[in-house]
C-alpha cells in the first residue's frame, strides 16, 4: 500500500483492513516515494509494525518485506 494516495492514505486503509478483515492486516506493507521525510512520522505513528519500503527499493528489499509479512509471528 502506498503511504500517500489521493483519496485515502495508507495508514487509514490499513486501519480499515484491520477492522473489516482482521486476519489479513498482518499481510500489509507500505511503500513510499517520498523518502524519509517528516511526513511519515505522524502518518505512520499508529502502524509501526508494518514494514515500510522507500522507492526506489531493491528486489532483495521487496523480497525480505514480503517474507516478513507472510511469516507467522
Amino acid at each position: 500500500v502506498d503511504v500517500k494516495m489521493s483519496e485515502i492514505d495508507g495508514p487509514t486503509l490499513y486501519r480499515e483492513v484491520q477492522e473489516r478483515w482482521p486476519e489479513r492486516h498482518a499481510r500489509v506493507l507500505f511503500v513510499s516515494g517520498f523518502g524519509e521525510t517528516d511526513y511519515h512520522e505522524p502518518a505512520l505513528q499508529a502502524v509501526r509494525d508494518v514494514p515500510l519500503l522507500f522507492k526506489p527499493f531493491s528486489l532483495d528489499d521487496l523480497k525480505a518485506a514480503i517474507e516478513r509479512v507472510l511469516t507467522p509471528a
